[in-house]
């Protein structure tokens, strides 16, 4: 999977959520920040997107999209994959160290409305 963020299936998809009221910035490389609407003034929520090369077949995507650390959802129709949404910004005071003190993200408006408008996308 490559996380370059100006592949055009990439640049077609973050114009595409635009259009649908998510608004993305690129923060390098393949991550990207909900820019609007915003869902905390203590953190931003992010989400890393990739693409494949032509010709992928779907097993080789999912399989791809699970060889990392994050977890991936696919869409093959369009050679993409997002991860889950993350946080980035997030201050945890020094002595929380458990996952329990992040910010749970699933169900937030704005995650459900990315990974929904992610799996419906169909691309060019």
């Amino acid at each position: 999977m490559q996380q370059n963020p100006a592949d055009p299936r990439v640049v077609a998809y973050v114009a595409w959520l635009q259009r649908n009221g998510v608004t993305l910035e690129n923060i390098g490389g393949g991550a990207w920040k909900v820019v609007s609407p915003r869902n905390s003034d203590k953190y931003d929520v992010a989400f890393h997107l990739g693409s494949f090369p032509e010709g992928t077949t779907e097993a080789r995507m999912r399989a791809a999209a699970n060889e990392g650390a994050l977890a991936y959802l696919v869409n093959a129709p369009a050679q993409l994959a997002t991860s889950h949404a993350g946080t980035i910004g997030y201050e945890q005071e020094p002595r929380s160290r458990t996952d329990d003190d992040f910010p749970k993200l699933n169900g937030v408006p704005v995650t459900k409305a990315v990974e929904q408008l992610f799996l419906k996308y169909k691309g060019k």
